[in-house]
Parts: structure tokens; C-alpha cells; sequence
């Protein structure tokens, strides 16, 4: 009996990794997909990352991501194919990802989001810049 509980502890331990993200998109810009479980959607800014996830960038898109193992940040370009691994994010098609370090303060921002931030980012950028009369 305690093997048998012990295994149950040790597979949920392991489904809680397993859903637990790998990283953040923290831009995107141009037509980008997002194939999860499979299920496709558009990739979104502040979307996470989990493995097994496919992701497709069109010519002319691009995409940042916040990588949590290792604080990295990954900046991919279009054309390419995608593919979440554990271990990071493969590339199936496509050029090789600009990588630089970042402080562990800012992937840990952005591991738990305050409510409606994504709702406001997303609103922020559709506004237009403003003017110098505007500014002053």
C-alpha cells in the first residue's frame, strides 16, 4: 500500500512539472500561431509557454520570450517552426534564436502576472504615440 501511494505522490508531483510553464512571450509582432495540446490559436503577447507546444512565425513576424531555466531571453524571426521542449525551445525551420541573459528579477515577474495586466499591455500597445503637443 505505501508503494502504491508512494508512486500516486511521485506521477502528480511529476503532472504538476510537467504543466508548469517554461516560459513567457513577452512581444510578438506579425502573424504568429500557437498549436497547444492540439488546439491552434494565435499567439499572443503574455502568452505561456509549455512543452510539447508548436509555435509557427510567417515571414517578416518576430517573437521574445522570457525562458525561465537559465534566465534567458530568446528572440526568434520569421520564417520558422518551432517546437517547446523542457530542455528550451527547438527550432524546426528557420534561423537560430538571439539569446542574452536577464536579471532573475525579471523572469520572475513575469511567472505570475497580476490580474488584468494582460488586458492592459495588450491595450497599451494598440494606442498610438503621442505627439510632442500632446507630450508637453
Amino acid at each position: 500500500m505505501k508503494k502504491i501511494l508512494l508512486a500516486l505522490t511521485l506521477s502528480a508531483a511529476t503532472l504538476a512539472l510537467a504543466a508548469e510553464p517554461l516560459g513567457m512571450v513577452i512581444d510578438v509582432q506579425g502573424n504568429a500561431s500557437l498549436n497547444a495540446g492540439g488546439k491552434t490559436s494565435k499567439l499572443d503577447m503574455l502568452s505561456y509557454l509549455n512543452a510539447q507546444s508548436e509555435i509557427q512565425l510567417s515571414p517578416g513576424a518576430s517573437m521574445t520570450v522570457t525562458w525561465y531555466a537559465g534566465a534567458k531571453e530568446l528572440k526568434f524571426a520569421g520564417p520558422a517552426r518551432l517546437r517547446v521542449e523542457p530542455g528550451g525551445i527547438k527550432v524546426m525551420q528557420g534561423g537560430a534564436a538571439q539569446e542574452r541573459s536577464v536579471a532573475d528579477e525579471k523572469v520572475a515577474a513575469t511567472k505570475k502576472l497580476p490580474p488584468r495586466l494582460g488586458q492592459a499591455a495588450i491595450s497599451m500597445r494598440g494606442l498610438k504615440p503621442m505627439t510632442p503637443e500632446q507630450e508637453a
